[in-house]
């Protein structure tokens, strides 16, 4: 994707250059009192203006086409998180056994299993990569993912780089109990108690926006901030107050 990336920020100079170009011919025109300019020459700019908005047009339809296509070839995978690495390990096995055992799903078979990275950290294990064979297998392990609840184990979908941006930033303005994915997509529930499923920031600044600004929890890691295809290190996490600070700025906010 960072090939169309580049080529998008291309055309975006592109077109910003030809604007500001014909702005300053424009200008110079009108200074020296020339006559008004050829039909010729509107013809031209408004050709090279509707050229370049078509281009652009293409590119986000083709952005969005790769997008989703790489979104359904994730489908069958899942991410597990916070299970302790150690070297030489089977991670397969390790994986199978968590999700048989606590997950009580029987007849799990992968056709993938492993680490993502290429570090071995033993204070931050990384998250195994989990491809199932089957998706009614895969879809039971995920519904049954509150059992992990108190292990220091969680589940996450593998978003595309861009999908995880967007999730974070729903985050950010709804919270963690405001927002969540759902094959590939980003569910909000706004204020009005409707959920709607976006994927673009676009879709998501076009919601509506949090009642207030308390709801949102921002700066709380969640489980997919480690979620592979994106390269980047996850943010800081800022320290929760404790329930006296709270008490005491008359918060109000409970627990989740």
């Amino acid at each position: 994707m960072d090939h169309l990336a580049k080529l998008q920020k291309s055309i975006d100079g592109m077109k910003a250059m030809f604007e500001s170009r014909m702005a300053s011919f424009e200008s110079s025109v009108a200074t020296q009192g020339t006559e008004a300019l050829p039909g010729e020459y509107s013809a031209f700019k408004d050709f090279v203006c509707k050229a370049v908005s078509s281009l652009q047009n293409q590119m986000e339809f083709v952005s969005r086409t790769l997008e989703d296509m790489e979104s359904r070839s994730r489908a069958s995978i899942l991410l597990l998180h916070g299970v302790p690495e150690a070297q030489g390990e089977d991670t397969s096995a390790v994986a199978v056994d968590i999700l048989q055992q606590t997950l009580k799903v029987e007849g799990v078979t992968l056709t993938a299993c492993y680490r993502l990275g290429s570090n071995l950290t033993p204070s931050r294990p990384r998250p195994v990569l989990l491809k199932f064979s089957c998706h009614r297998i895969r879809d039971a392990v995920w519904a049954a993912k509150k059992l992990l609840k108190g292990s220091g184990r969680t589940l996450s979908e593998f978003l595309t780089s861009t999908r995880h941006a967007v999730f974070l930033e729903a985050r950010k303005r709804y919270g963690v109990k405001g927002s969540w994915t759902s094959d590939g997509r980003i569910v909000v529930q706004c204020h009005d108690g409707v959920r709607r499923k976006v994927v673009t920031l676009a879709e998501l600044e076009a919601l509506p926006a949090p009642a207030c600004a308390a709801e949102a929890d921002g700066g709380v890691r969640t489980e997919t901030e480690a979620v592979a295809g994106v390269k980047a290190s996850s943010a800081a996490v800022a320290p929760r107050p404790s329930r006296q600070a709270r008490f005491a700025a008359g918060s109000g906010v409970g627990r989740r």
